[in-house]
């Protein structure tokens, strides 16, 4: 018998039994340890790997939600992003990743499914230009130089053409490389979230 405030929270998935249902989601969790002051972690259930850009924040604050926890909001809060330091060559592998449809498009199909949404609602799709504007960063002097000559319209031409560039050129190519690498690396095909990740490979 489960002793009065102590319920059984177990739950199976994809044949692996887990002692809740709230699952950190790759992505935004980070190593896990940078919430070990916030977190305790080995009260977690498991860890989402099959959001491996997007969405994994949102789908954290549902998972507590959906276990009875509460989620607090703070207006006077400022939160800072800080911008990345200039693109080394050696960082160019992991960012075609990042900003790629390989590691998007199963993000977003994996939301939809596990919280039954469109795959077409707004706010997923909000991803996609999020994304295409961190992408185009990489030919700031490409967009430079057309606002420079041509104005404003310029600037959009030179965005149409860096993603044409990206999802025409180097997504079927460079990116799908990458990627079917890295799931052999991983090992990632063996895994529970093998569905969502073998999807990935068939998309690039």
């Amino acid at each position: 018998m489960t002793p009065i405030g102590n319920p059984d929270l177990t739950v199976s998935f994809a044949g692996i039994e887990l002692k809740n249902p709230i699952i950190a989601a790759s992505g935004t969790f980070g190593y896990g340890i940078e919430f070990e002051d916030i977190v305790h972690l080995d009260r977690l259930g498991g860890f989402d790997e099959g959001f491996t850009s997007y969405q994994g924040h949102r789908d954290f604050s549902l998972d507590v939600a959906a276990a009875g926890g509460s989620l607090y909001f703070e207006p006077e809060s400022v939160v800072v992003l800080q911008g990345p330091p200039p693109l080394a060559w050696s960082d160019l592998p992991l960012y075609l990743l990042r900003w790629s449809d390989a590691w998007l498009q199963p993000s977003i199909r994996h939301f939809a499914k596990k919280w039954r949404l469109s795959e077409d609602d707004h706010m997923l799709q909000g991803g996609v230009r999020f994304r295409n504007a961190e992408r185009r960063k990489f030919f700031r002097p490409l967009q430079s130089l057309a606002q420079r000559v041509l104005g404003w319209r310029g600037r959009s031409i030179a965005d149409r053409l860096i993603d044409a560039f990206f999802e025409g050129i180097l997504e079927p190519t460079i990116v799908a490389q990458l990627e079917r690498a890295r799931l052999r690396t991983s090992g990632a095909l063996g895994r529970p979230s093998a569905t969502v990740l073998s999807q990935a490979e068939t998309d690039a």
